[in-house]
């Protein structure tokens, strides 16, 4: 190992020793040699193989890379340390002995400096690994162009200090093709050819790296050959669209009027960093789309509208539906076609009930764990039981009172009673007062289908259940592997019936079924005890009274069968001689899912405190510190009523400016939980209550500041800010400090994390019926794969918000909250 002093001295050794000096530094800056000098002789010999192909390339484009090509002193020190490094006796100079080149066995002589000197790497490289790329002019070409584009684009990154380059991909995916894939070379001669990116290839990334520095650079010269130039080469490239001006009348009164798209991409600074351009080389002729608004004032008046200061929130909000019409408009949904139609599940449940008249009981325990799993789509195995580990009771008394670890069929009536599933991040909740949040359930009774009776009946266990000498319990299946057995029972009837059942999507029917009704994964995980990834988050906020659950999953199921009888019509009516499934109603708040959602008496107890102890502030006006008291019990009553109707998090400071509420759209811009990629950034509908309260609560704040003024203010603070003495000084915080949050526990008994408000109103809105897609825009949880505003997605901001505003309402009402007064 050589220090870079030692390696200096080596490298001033070797100008010394060239006999020109100049001329080999002149050579080493053009070669990119580091300090540590990593197999130079590899790298001059590769240089040296190129000189002619260097002079050829340059000559051809000698506008854009006439500067950057090997000049006459450049060649003379190459020349001059090759004879140092290879002179023609055996004897050579002690100090460069490390500077020989390395034993052709060694497979990364490069190491350290491949990412730190890319063009230095491929000009000792390209040669080295493949015997016959210095005698292949088409490799020579290729190569030679790179190298000298990557130089040409790093000055121009240089000359803007435009921070990292793509220069080091292009290199790393040269060295690939001229490895693996030279036929690629052979089609791009020249440079505009490299421009042309392949519709349809394996190697496309690498073709896009070399792209991105060529492109640039020929950009800038106006080198580039547009479509009209070149039609014949470029006529099925794909890469330019130029569309006549076009206008387009939006639902919501807004024209959108496309001048010219051409070559739709990304216009962040990480997009164009990425595709090789800087920001100032971005043309924004290639993307320009105006909007022009005329529905607000006069919906005939189409004129521009006169430039007003707008909030952020309400920018955003303009923008995101902007957003949203685009990508809808683009969008082709095409059917899923991996969901089972109604008529392959019909002729499915068809052969389950003939199989389970068979005389073999093998293929009627078969049956009946292809028709369970079909109508409840509860897993077959899993850690603790699964179907395949069912037992059955004659009677439900007889079940075990204690949670079970497997599923248990209750003949009596007729449920399958099924552990809840929790999901796999869930906190223990050790030492939180769960008396005042809802109680949760270990198990749900889950209603079977009247229809599935008949195959449950043929089963060989119930049949010894009702036969002397009676048992209470016994375990559903005997057969081993029965999983095994169900698979090769679906591939015959997939064969014999042309189709495509596979055990996993018979059990995954019905569950897809309740997420589509819904479109609330977490609900249906639930319901069916089958945790989905994007139920994860969810699944820690969804507390669901058992009665509700049940009442849904049997509306499903009707449903469902009137579904397969329209495709079947020789399906049986809804089994008119078999009793429907018994539940007996549990009390309203006892349900399954999160356990610390808090009761609605609990939310209403809250709400009245608060009230009760801004009544007691404001009617002690001769107490000390009597305003800063009277302020922070407001601002305690306005932060837990935004906590319950916006799903505010327990974290920082979610409204640091009053520039994210938009009074006049009623909505407010939260970014209440940001990381780098702030993904939890969203807007939410302000509802009337909270709205109005915002606003007295702006006239109180600017009353209050204007009678006591921190000493420590010196901007602006945020919307919501609590006052302190401490030490005698006036301060204004942005939190409340533990203490505050220990005397309100106190005044309001309410001892469940701050958190749970988002549990509240994530369970409420569920009650209430609204889809799951909603529920996740107003939560937040989107990052998880689904982005309300994505290109998938098919949510106008504007409709989902006004969707949400009146539900939200009719919550705080009820539990509670109201608008009050401040002290101005």
């Amino acid at each position: 190992m050589h220090t870079p002093t030692a390696q200096q001295t080596v490298l001033d050794t070797l100008r010394q020793l060239s006999g020109d000096a100049d001329a080999a530094g002149a050579a080493l800056q053009w070669i990119e040699a580091p300090d540590t000098a990593l197999a130079l002789a590899l790298v001059i010999e590769g240089t040296q193989l190129l000189l002619p192909t260097l002079r050829t390339v340059a000559a051809d484009d000698a506008t854009a890379l006439g500067v950057v090509a090997p000049s006459a002193e450049v060649i003379a020190g190459l020349q001059a340390m090759q004879n140092v490094l290879n002179p023609p006796s055996s004897k050579s100079p002690p100090a460069l002995k490390p500077l020989q080149r390395p034993a052709a066995t060694r497979l990364q002589p490069f190491r350290g400096v491949m990412s730190s000197h890319p063009l230095y790497t491929l000009l000792g490289s390209w040669h080295w690994r493949n015997a016959n790329a210095a005698h292949n002019p088409i490799i020579l070409k290729a190569v030679a162009m790179v190298v000298l584009f990557a130089k040409a684009r790093a000055q121009q990154l240089a000359a803007e200090q435009a921070g990292s380059s793509p220069i080091y991909d292009a290199c790393t995916a040269l060295r690939e093709l001229v490895q693996s894939h030279p036929q690629i070379l052979a089609e791009r001669p020249l440079a505009n050819d490299w421009i042309r990116i392949p519709t349809s290839s394996e190697r496309e990334s690498q073709v896009d790296a070399i792209r991105r520095i060529i492109e640039p650079v020929l950009r800038h010269h106006d080198l580039i050959k547009t479509a009209a130039q070149d039609d014949e080469n470029d006529e099925d490239s794909g890469e330019t669209y130029s569309p006549p001006p076009q206008k387009l009348r939006l639902d919501l009164g807004d024209a959108l009027q496309i001048q010219s798209v051409t070559r739709l991409r990304t216009t962040t600074v990480e997009a164009l960093k990425r595709s090789g351009l800087s920001l100032a080389e971005f043309d924004p002729q290639e993307e320009y789309v105006e909007w022009t608004e005329t529905g607000e004032d006069d919906p005939l008046d189409l004129t521009p509208p006169v430039p007003k200061e707008r909030s952020l929130a309400e920018q955003v909000l303009r923008t995101r539906a902007l957003i949203a019409r685009r990508e809808r408009s683009m969008q082709l949904l095409a059917a899923d076609w991996t969901r089972l139609t109604e008529a392959e599940v019909a002729r499915l449940w068809q052969a389950l009930c003939a199989d389970s008249k068979s005389q073999d009981p093998a293929t009627r325990e078969t049956a009946a764990l292809l028709g369970l799993a079909l109508w409840t789509s509860h897993p077959l195995q899993t850690e603790d039981g699964g179907l395949c580990a069912l037992k059955i009771f004659s009677c439900a008394q007889d079940a075990p009172q204690a949670a079970p670890r497997y599923p248990l069929l209750l003949l009596d009536r007729w449920v399958l009673r099924l552990p809840v599933r929790r999901p796999a991040g869930q906190p223990g909740y050790h030492g939180v007062d769960r008396s005042k949040a809802r109680p949760c359930a270990d198990a749900i009774d889950v209603p079977l289908p009247v229809v599935l009776r008949p195959v449950i009946d043929a089963l060989p266990s119930v049949q010894r259940l009702s036969t002397p000498p009676y048992k209470t319990r016994i375990d559903a299946f005997v057969l081993e592997p029965l999983q095994q057995q169900a698979t090769d029972w679906l591939q015959v009837h997939a064969q014999q019936t042309a189709g495509r059942l596979t055990l996993s999507a018979v059990g995954q029917w019905m569950f897809r079924r309740l997420v589509e009704q819904r479109r609330d994964h977490a609900l249906a995980s639930l319901a069916t005890g089958r945790p989905h990834l994007l139920a994860d988050t969810g699944l820690h906020y969804l507390h669901v009274p058992t009665g509700d659950l049940v009442r849904w999953i049997r509306q499903e199921q009707a449903r469902a069968w009137r579904a397969l009888q329209q495709a079947d019509p020789s399906l049986g009516e809804n089994g008119d001689a078999h009793s429907t499934s018994a539940i007996e109603p549990d009390a309203s708040d006892i349900g399954v899912g999160a356990p610390i959602v808090p009761l609605d008496r609990t939310v209403q107890a809250l709400a009245h405190s608060l009230d009760q102890a801004l009544t007691h502030a404001r009617s002690t006006p001769l107490a000390d510190d009597a305003l800063l008291i009277l302020h922070n019990a407001f601002t305690q009553y306005v932060h837990a009523l935004l906590r319950f109707s916006l799903g505010l998090r327990d974290v920082g400071q979610p409204l640091p400016h009053w520039n994210q509420i938009d009074g006049h759209h009623g909505v407010v811009l939260l970014s209440d939980k940001d990381d780098t990629a702030a993904s939890a950034t969203r807007l939410a509908p302000l509802c009337t209550t909270a709205l109005e309260q915002l606003r007295v609560y702006a006239q109180h704040a600017r009353a209050t500041l204007t009678r006591l003024t921190p000493e420590t203010l010196i901007s602006p603070p945020p919307v919501l800010f609590y006052l302190r003495r401490f030490h005698g000084r006036l301060e204004c915080i942005d939190h409340p400090t533990r203490e505050m949050h220990t005397a309100l526990e106190q005044v309001t008994g309410y001892t469940l994390p701050r958190n749970t408000s988002r549990h509240w109103l994530r369970s409420r809105l569920v009650q209430m019926g609204l889809s799951g897609e909603l529920i996740e825009f107003f939560m937040g949880h989107w990052q998880r794969g689904a982005e309300p505003w994505g290109r998938y997605s098919a949510l106008p901001a504007r409709r989902v918000i006004e969707s949400l505003r009146d539900p939200i309402e009719q919550l705080v009402r009820e539990a509670g909250f109201h608008v009050v007064r401040g002290w101005a």
